[in-house]
């Protein structure tokens, strides 16, 4: 008896819950992004996720950018717009670096940015000419 009552109690505080989501849940900042099978995917492209590197995104009132790190020198990044990510962690002067811009079919252009050691560079390379040849546009 005294079990009933605990789960007749407990039936009736769960139906007064609200099934609304809080409003400030629903309006989080920033354009919505998908992580999903090592691919990233915003409103403007997809692109893969290179296997051991790690995944930030911008700050949700910065243009949709993705940045892929490894150690402290070593960035790849793939934005919205032509500006250079400041490794804040790498206090080393001699970065190699190169950017490059690639047009989607519909006609908007996606900016990538990588840079490194000398003694990195070359994997890096390789690894942006990956990562260049797997983006896409976000309908794709």
């Amino acid at each position: 008896m005294r079990l009933f009552a605990i789960c007749m109690f407990c039936l009736c505080l769960f139906a007064a819950c609200d099934g609304e989501t809080p409003d400030f849940l629903a309006d989080t900042p920033g354009a919505p992004f998908t992580i999903s099978e090592n691919h990233y995917r915003n409103a403007l492209f997809t692109v893969a996720i290179p296997d051991g590197w790690s995944v930030i995104t911008s700050a949700a009132e910065e243009p949709l950018a993705v940045f892929f790190l490894r150690g402290e020198c070593e960035i790849i990044s793939v934005s919205a717009v032509p500006t250079p990510p400041q490794l804040l962690n790498c206090h080393q002067t001699e970065l190699q670096s190169v950017q490059n811009e690639i047009t989607l079919p519909d006609g908007a252009t996606v900016a990538l940015y990588a840079s490194a050691l000398p003694a990195t560079w070359r994997e890096v390379e390789m690894t942006l000419a990956v990562v260049a040849a797997s983006v896409s546009g976000a309908d794709e």
